[in-house]
């Protein structure tokens, strides 16, 4: 483009949606024209319907968030446990049921949030199906946002780093699998391994911000809440530190996820939730003994229709009160991205649907510091950003809760 004549500056674009006041759709995107008016813009498309399916563009900002980047390890379990920052171990394939952090959030959300649903026929937006997400030119910027928060990820110093097993590092060529193949201009191609992908600064390229957006470690942050100082060294060591052991403490039945507030009950192993409770008061009294067990709420092969819904998870909300008024109480939110091929019998996931993965840590440590974590059960509700039609067919199979020992 420099050669071209174009800005000595001139850089590939990438949209950080948390920066402040960029949230809209950046506005090279959202007008029909070229700037003086004429022509059609090619970076415009009509199905680009927004949260609230009406046309307008904006990434909410209290439905996204950057928490992946505080897992440490890059590859995490199917137990039930921390699905890790890039997700469980599927091989060279992307058709695993269970959505790892960084593809949880941001990468779906956004997908659901920007993409949308017509209003009048239901149909998806672009962006919130996978298999037309990419005729969407605002696809680029997004999952170049993406990479960038791969790089931070990576430049944190809690962080193990990407896997470094030789499969990993050489590909699928060399397990006798098809090599990775990227078209190059002239009809030319490439054939490369995901080891030569590694350096940005050997690829030729670098983002201008790599910063994290944490001020704090999120194991810091979770000792200060408990009354705990520990050494920066110590910190790092037990966020790296493999987990040793996952047990479901509880879960719900299946159920139906129609209309505007869906609620659920987590029956609870009272000796099994003894063991979060013992964790905790146990580091209170001897900080330096092994961190406090994680908690996680999976919500199990959920299926359906409408891969543009989007929902809130809340914990143990009083009765009567409005989620929205407890965001102390949030779980997270999650897109139903993708789940729609994943509920077909003849996919790759055999009809199974997609699992979400929301660490309630926060939440539960609150609750045992205030004295009102209950022994029995757990309280959910899915609040979605517009109700959920019975057209939809969305169901979940269970909603599970986890403990995961360091």
């Amino acid at each position: 483009m420099v050669q071209a004549g174009g800005p000595k500056d001139w850089a590939l674009p990438y949209w950080n949606y948390f920066k402040l006041d960029q949230n809209n759709l950046p506005p090279a995107f959202a007008s029909k024209d070229w700037p003086d008016g004429t022509g059609d813009n090619p970076l415009f498309v009509e199905q680009r319907y927004g949260p609230d399916n009406n046309g307008t563009v904006f990434v909410p900002m209290d439905q996204v968030d950057e928490n992946a980047l505080g897992d440490a390890r890059f590859v995490g379990g199917a137990d039930g446990g921390s699905p890790g920052f890039g997700g469980v171990n599927t091989g060279f394939s992307h058709g695993g049921n269970i959505h790892g952090g960084i593809e949880t959030q941001p990468h779906d959300m956004v997908h659901g949030l920007v993409g949308g649903g017509d209003p009048d026929t239901n149909l998806p937006g672009l962006m919130s199906d996978p298999d037309t997400a990419g005729l969407d030119p605002i696809f680029y910027l997004h999952h170049a946002n993406i990479d960038r928060l791969w790089e931070v990820w990576n430049e944190t110093p809690t962080s193990t780093g990407d896997p470094t097993a030789s499969k990993w590092v050489k590909g699928p060529a060399s397990i006798g699998e098809h090599a990775f193949v990227l078209p190059m201009p002239g009809g030319k191609s490439w054939t490369y391994t995901p080891g030569e992908m590694k350096s940005l600064s050997e690829l030729g390229y670098q983002y201008d911000d790599v910063s994290s957006p944490f001020a704090k470690p999120q194991m810091v942050k979770r000792l200060e809440r408990l009354g705990v100082a520990v050494a920066a060294a110590d910190v790092r060591s037990a966020a790296m530190a493999e987990p040793k052991s996952t047990e479901l403490i509880g879960a719900s039945g299946s159920l139906r996820v129609t209309g505007s507030d869906i609620r659920a009950s987590v029956a609870l192993d009272r000796s099994v939730q003894s063991k979060v409770t013992s964790s905790l008061k146990g580091f209170a009294a001897a900080p330096g003994q092994s961190a406090p067990d994680r908690v996680f709420l999976n919500l199990e092969n959920v299926r359906g229709l409408s891969d543009a819904t989007t929902f809130n998870v809340y914990i143990n909300v009083p009765d009567g009160d409005d989620p929205a008024q407890h965001p102390e109480l949030k779980a997270g939110s999650i897109a139903l991205f993708g789940m729609r091929k994943a509920s077909a019998a003849d996919d790759k996931h055999a009809g199974g649907g997609l699992t979400f993965v929301l660490e309630i840590t926060r939440i539960i440590d609150a609750l045992h510091l205030a004295g009102t974590l209950s022994p029995d059960q757990l309280h959910v509700r899915l609040v979605p950003r517009q109700p959920v039609p019975d057209a939809a067919q969305i169901s979940i199979g269970r909603i599970s809760v986890f403990r995961q020992s360091p």
